[in-house]
């Protein structure tokens, strides 16, 4: 499995790649993440590859636009995650977080940890972070889509 930066100019590369309904309540499909688009350093998008194939998505944020979902003015955000509906089950969710954990650390050397809000109702992702060792301190948020569980995992021993 790797990890690769991308853009707008790679949004082809998920052409084929497949949310479910279910998947797209909660988040959004790579190609539309990346049309969204905008310039700003604090934002990586990147994509997981498994033999050069799109598998997975994520984008790290960090800076002052993500207060409503940090602990601390050194965390990076962790949103819109997905796993192709044709690879879940097989573990790849598993190891596209525990990358995009070594894929912060690299991008945002100075984050002391990393935070992400999943959806209420969205148990099979709760149930992933909190197998990986996120850890939920009681902090939610409104989302766009209803009431947001906040968790974080720390970066620096």
């Amino acid at each position: 499995m790797q990890v690769k930066t991308v853009t707008r100019a790679d949004a082809d590369l998920f052409r084929h790649y497949q949310l479910t309904d279910d998947d797209r309540r909660f988040t959004a499909h790579p190609r539309d993440t990346l049309d969204d688009f905008s310039v700003d350093p604090d934002r990586r998008h990147y994509a997981v590859l498994l033999d050069e194939k799109p598998i997975g998505f994520f984008t790290l944020h960090a800076g002052p636009t993500i207060k409503s979902f940090a602990y601390s003015d050194s965390s990076v955000l962790f949103r819109a995650f997905s796993i192709d509906h044709r690879e879940q089950g097989k573990g790849y969710g598993k190891q596209a977080m525990q990358c995009a954990l070594e894929t912060a650390r690299r991008d945002f050397p100075e984050a002391t940890e990393m935070v992400l809000a999943v959806n209420n109702g969205n148990h099979k992702a709760q149930s992933l972070y909190e197998k990986l060792g996120y850890q939920d301190q009681g902090r939610n948020r409104m989302g766009p889509h209803g009431h947001q569980i906040l968790y974080f995992y720390p970066l620096k021993d």
